[in-house]
């Protein structure tokens, strides 16, 4: 991921496809060197609470029951705000 980017986490927990839950995606990336400028938005149907979500270092979180234009300006401010270093 680079610098500057929003990471999306949809928190499935049930799945059977996926290696880790997004709370365990956002640790790691919170662990990786980019983590500074990388923020992360928690879109869930509730298997994670928000004290859950910022304990794991989650920027933001929406419930899929939020309305979408909500989610959709936050996603907004964060691109529209975001600076890429010369060369990424």
């Amino acid at each position: 991921m680079k610098p500057g980017s929003v990471a999306w986490i949809t928190s499935r927990r049930s799945s059977s496809l996926t290696a880790i839950d997004g709370l365990q995606l956002c640790r790691k990336i919170r662990e990786s060197r980019y983590s500074p400028d990388i923020k992360v938005i928690v879109y869930t149907a509730g298997m994670a609470t928000p004290e859950e979500a910022k304990r794991a270092g989650c920027d933001e979180y929406f419930l899929k029951t939020d309305p979408l234009p909500k989610l959709r300006d936050k996603v907004r401010q964060y691109a529209n705000a975001r600076t890429v270093p010369p060369g990424v």
